[in-house]
């Protein structure tokens, strides 16, 4: 897992996968980061969900001719996404740099 911080709190989600059914790839997300009770919690929203299938490296958000599926990929994400599963405790913050604990994995 691959995560990119970018300016105005957005975040990128890069997951290379290899599956016997699914082959290789990456499944993408890109989003919001908001931070929270005094910087304690962060909440991640994301908007734009995208599936690469055996590329070497994933694609970009506007890159969508090498998506996979574009369309059904974002709305299946976004019907999947689960808002309460996504608030995570912050456990250092600061203008460069921060860790959150996903509680799922510790």
């Amino acid at each position: 897992v691959f995560y990119t911080f970018g300016s105005d709190n957005i975040i990128i989600s890069n997951v290379k996968y290899s599956s016997p059914i699914f082959g290789q790839g990456w499944l993408n997300t890109l989003g919001d980061v908001r931070f929270q009770n005094n910087n304690t919690t962060c909440e991640i929203i994301w908007r734009r969900i995208w599936w690469d299938w055996c590329n070497n490296e994933p694609s970009k958000v506007n890159e969508e001719e090498k998506h996979l599926l574009p369309q059904l990929i974002q709305t299946i994400g976004l019907i999947a996404f689960i808002k309460s599963a996504s608030v995570f405790p912050v456990d250092y913050l600061d203008n460069d740099f921060c860790v959150f604990t996903l509680p799922l994995s510790n």
